[in-house]
C-alpha cells in the first residue's frame, strides 16, 4: 500500500460526471466484448456504469453497497434488458466469490483463459478513493492478481481505475505474465511502508527502520544504496525486500514491529 500511496496523492479529483463517457470511446468496451465489464470499488449512482453500457459493453456488473445509490442502480438494472446486473456488496473487500458463483449466473459460459494473454472477455473498471481505503483496494487487487484469485482466476484481467484528487486520472493496470515480485506480499508491503515514511531520505539512512541491525543488508545490495527511497526502481525495491526476507534476524512479527517504530517516532 505504501507503494501506491505516492501515486494516489499525486492524482487529481474525479471530474464532473458528464465527462465520464469519453473515457470509454477508444476502449475495448466499445462493443468488442461478449460479456463483461465489472465495476469495482465505488459504482456510486451508476453514471460510470451507464457510460460503459452506452459505449457498447455487453454485460456490466456493478458492485456497490452505499444505501443512497441502491435505488438508481436498481433502476439501471431494470431498464437495461439484462445488460446490467447489480450486487449490493461491499466494493472495498473482494466481492467476486459471490459474483462469480455459478448460482449467480452472472457470466454464463465464461471460461478461464491462459495467463500468457490478456483476458479478452472481462475488464475490471472502478473508482479508487483518494484515501487509505483506496490504497487498500489497489493493494488487494495487486495481491489477488499475483495469486490469481477472485476475478483473476479467469485470467489476466485488464483493469481501468479512476483515481482522483483535483482532476480525473485514469489508471490502466495489467498483471504481468510473470510476476516481478520475488518476495512475499507481506514482506514487500512491510518494506514499502517502513521505507516510504522517509521517502526523501537515502536508503542507507532509513533501512534501519526495517529492524535492529538491518544496516547489514546494505552490503548485500547490487546498487548504490545512497539513492533516495522515492527514486528507487521496482527492481531495487524488490531486491531490498528479497534480501530482507532472506535475513535470518529480521523481525518475526512484522507489523507489531512497525507499530513499535511508529510509536517511537511520535514520542
Amino acid at each position: 500500500m505504501a507503494a501506491v500511496r505516492p501515486i494516489l496523492r499525486s492524482l487529481p479529483k474525479l471530474a464532473a460526471p458528464e465527462l465520464w463517457p469519453t473515457a470509454f470511446k477508444g476502449s475495448k468496451a466499445r462493443g468488442n466484448l461478449r460479456v463483461n465489464v465489472m465495476t469495482d470499488s465505488v459504482a456510486g449512482p451508476g453514471q460510470l456504469t451507464r457510460s460503459m453500457a452506452l459505449a457498447g459493453a455487453k454485460k456490466v456488473v456493478t458492485v456497490e453497497n452505499g444505501e443512497y445509490f441502491q435505488k438508481s442502480l436498481e433502476l439501471l438494472e431494470k431498464s437495461s434488458e439484462g445488460r446490467i446486473r447489480h450486487f449490493a456488496l461491499n466494493p472495498f473487500v473482494d466481492p467476486y466469490e459471490s459474483v462469480l458463483e455459478s448460482e449467480a449466473d452472472v457470466l454464463p459460459g465464461l471460461e478461464p483463459q491462459a495467463w500468457d494473454k490478456i483476458q479478452s472477455e472481462v475488464m475490471l473498471v472502478g473508482s479508487l478513493p483518494n484515501s487509505v481505503t483506496g490504497e487498500k483496494v489497489l493493494h488487494d487487487l495487486l495481491a489477488a492478481s499475483i495469486h490469481r484469485m477472485g476475478v483473476f482466476a479467469l485470467g489476466r484481467v485488464e483493469m481501468y481505475m479512476f483515481c482522483y484528487k483535483d482532476a480525473v486520472k485514469l489508471l490502466r493496470l495489467v498483471p504481468h505474465e510473470k510476476p516481478k515480485l520475488e518476495s512475499s506480499m507481506e514482506v514487500m508491503d512491510f518494506c514499502l511502508r517502513s521505507l516510504f515514511t522517509n521517502k526523501s531520505q537515502a536508503l542507507n539512512k532509513v533501512i534501519k527502520l526495517l529492524g535492529p541491525g538491518a544496516d547489514i543488508l546494505l552490503g548485500r545490495l547490487s546498487f548504490d544504496h545512497s539513492i533516495k527511497v522515492k527514486h528507487m526502481t521496482l527492481e531495487q525495491l524488490n531486491e531490498v525486500a528479497l534480501k530482507f526476507e532472506q535475513w535470518p534476524l529480521r523481525p518475526a512479527v512484522l507489523y507489531d514491529d512497525m507499530i513499535m517504530h511508529e510509536h517511537k517516532r511520535k514520542r
